[in-house]
């Protein structure tokens, strides 16, 4: 929207200006607590026009002799519905209800709208011009509320303490904890340092005779998404196996850290030292704030059925900080 040289000169006073900040804060802690970066991005631009908007609004209501508060507080409406269109493409509700919420929304803004751009409600001389004042300022609270549920429909991990379990499971076993996981695992596994930049731990078996040459294991990955949603990070985790003879024995659904997580078991043949090994493998990942969490334990298919159970108690007892 261009200014003339009088709007330019009219100023806004400043505690206006940090109404709109509070109003702006909730949001952008909101956003910062959803993992969508196209969200985040998305949502600061919006954020910038929003207030870019309301300034030039109260300006030019002022130059035509109409109320620029009102102005001001019905045009920070229009753009936070605006905002609450693209906070509900993200929130965590089936499509139908979320092209019900966004219909609804686009009605409520065009009414607004319509407030703003015709009706004589924001007129300087309307008696109706204080009870507005406060109604709009009110549903601006609102909104501004009912947003920030939106943008926390995916309730954030909470990070502060590990899952409790039932000790008498886990007789014979050891705590593995750094400042970024905990996990628990058998005294016959030993933790330690990854060969590989992608991979944060590994917990390896002994090898079963002198002449083995793999050790049974499990590792943890943590590494950037890439923005990647969970089904592509987990074909991607799982990219150039074809060629290992390898055969997706099952994929489900389940959680970890809280979070939504894709279970896979699969086998495949490898290679080492010009020994042929037939693996077999589970894996648990998941998605959440950016980061792309995996649990993978890898077995010869004769071993995998024994350590299976000791791998499930692992799992169960891995968190995150």
């Amino acid at each position: 929207m261009s200014k003339t040289k009088d709007e330019e000169k009219i100023k806004v006073p400043f505690w206006l200006h940090i109404v709109g900040f509070l109003i702006y804060l909730v949001f952008i802690i909101a956003i910062n607590l959803n993992g969508v970066m196209i969200f985040r991005i998305g949502g600061i631009i919006i954020l910038f026009f929003m207030f870019k908007y309301a300034i030039d609004e109260f300006r030019r209501a002022k130059k035509e002799n109409k109320d620029p508060y009102l102005a001001y507080f019905f045009s920070e409406l229009l753009m936070l519905i605006g905002f609450s269109v693209f906070a509900t493409l993200f929130a965590d509700m089936d499509w139908y209800s979320k092209i019900i919420f966004i219909i609804l929304f686009a009605v409520l803004g065009a009414l607004i709208y319509g407030v703003l751009k015709i009706s004589e409600i924001i007129n300087k001389k309307s008696k109706s011009g204080a009870i507005a004042f406060m109604i709009s300022g009110i549903i601006v609270l609102l909104l501004a509320f009912s947003g920030t549920v939106y943008l926390l429909s995916s309730e954030p991990i909470d990070y502060s303490y590990a899952p409790e379990v039932n000790e008498q499971d886990y007789i014979g076993f050891e705590t593995y904890s750094d400042e970024y996981i905990t996990i628990k695992y058998p005294e016959y596994m030993t933790p330690t340092e990854p060969t590989q930049d992608f991979v944060y731990k590994v917990f390896k078996t002994d090898y079963e005779n002198q002449d083995d040459s793999f050790q049974d294991n499990l590792i943890v990955i943590i590494s950037s998404a890439d923005g990647l949603s969970l089904d592509e990070a987990t074909e991607l985790s799982m990219q150039g196996l074809e060629e290992n003879n390898f055969v997706k024995i099952s994929e489900e659904e389940t959680t970890l850290l809280n979070e939504k997580a894709k279970k896979v078991i699969y086998t495949y043949d490898y290679s080492i030292e010009n020994v042929d090994h037939n693996f077999k493998v589970i894996m648990i990942n998941t998605v959440f704030d950016d980061l792309f969490v995996s649990l993978q334990f890898t077995a010869e298919q004769d071993n995998f059925n024994q350590y299976l159970p000791d791998v499930n108690k692992m799992i169960d007892s891995f968190w995150v900080y």
